[in-house]
């Protein structure tokens, strides 16, 4: 396939080739998920993505993030819509029903990497959109169960979701010196080795798929009368947020880590040049 194909023959920076590599499979937590992912993103590939980016690499990006990643922001946030009016109702099926749309639709974030990969639609704006759309949808989430919790005086999980909140702001930033470090770089000719370039790194596959459990498992307990079990449910999810901060954390020292990384090498070349 050809990574520069268009109809003018030219493509902006930001949609060239940039990551074929699945940085999942540094983490033996996200490998087997990346593979499951993979195995269901093939028949997208080979009937739907494929032969449009065959036909048109830059219609194969856009159609990708216009269809697999875009569309999660207001069906998050329509079904956290849902979701609310249902508690308030009474109604815990529908409750329940949009809590699962919630859940399957950040399962599409498992699709579109493996789709991009697999037609070679992989780009900067990619990686940093996919990301971004993530944390939307988790934020709309925390909004929710925080709503919640301080109605119920619960101010652990209004405190877990404050600082889970806070860990995204860290990763976003991280992430964003990374990549801008990244291009001036390449601006000046460097070649940044493709396990270092700006990309979603395993931790923070981790962060995503153990906030998603967290935040699933906290908003089912409010979907259930039984006292003992919303205690549960509620130290459950708990402690799975706790989990998801943690690697969130090590996400945001290994983002800073590679940033330093690309920064030092920014200062040595311009103390070379001086």
């Amino acid at each position: 396939m050809n990574a520069v194909s268009g109809p003018d023959g030219a493509v902006l920076d930001l949609m060239v080739d940039k990551a074929p590599y699945n940085n999942a499979y540094d983490s033996m937590i996200s490998r087997v998920p990346a593979k499951v992912f993979e195995w269901a993103a093939q028949p997208l590939i080979d009937h739907i993505y494929g032969p449009i980016a065959e036909k048109n690499h830059i219609l194969g990006v856009i159609a990708i993030n216009a269809t697999l990643t875009a569309p999660r922001i207001p069906l998050e946030y329509k079904l956290g819509k849902i979701y609310e009016s249902a508690l308030d109702e009474g109604k815990a099926v529908k409750a329940a029903l949009a809590i699962g749309g919630k859940l399957a639709t950040k399962a599409v974030d498992g699709l579109d990497g493996p789709v991009a990969r697999g037609t070679d639609c992989t780009t900067e704006f990619g990686a940093v959109f996919d990301p971004l759309t993530d944390m939307l949808g988790t934020l709309d989430d925390a909004v929710i169960i925080m709503k919640r919790a301080k109605a119920e005086k619960d101010y652990v999980t209004v405190a877990l979701m404050g600082v889970r909140l806070a860990v995204d702001v860290g990763v976003i930033a991280t992430s964003s010196v990374n990549l801008a470090a990244q291009k001036k770089l390449e601006s000046k000719g460097v070649e940044v080795p493709e396990r270092e370039k700006a990309k979603a790194l395993a931790m923070g596959k981790v962060k995503f798929g153990a906030g998603v459990v967290g935040d699933t498992v906290l908003l089912s307990s409010y979907n259930t009368g039984d006292l003992d079990k919303r205690h549960k449910a509620k130290r459950a999810g708990q402690t799975i947020t706790v989990a998801s901060i943690v690697a969130g954390g090590v996400s945001i020292y290994q983002y800073g880590r590679a940033a330093a990384k690309k920064l030092r090498q920014l200062k040595d070349l311009k103390q070379q040049a001086a």
